[in-house]
């Protein structure tokens, strides 16, 4: 599920692994906020 919902919000950027990674960490710090 987190998976899907960081796939709908990543934005339509040519893929870079750095900034994917970033942005996986601060998806998961919101992720577990909300829980």
């Amino acid at each position: 599920m987190e998976q899907d919902a960081i796939r709908s919000m990543a934005p339509p950027f040519p893929y870079n692994p750095r900034f994917t990674v970033f942005e996986k960490s601060i998806f998961s710090i919101i992720c577990y906020a909300y829980e």
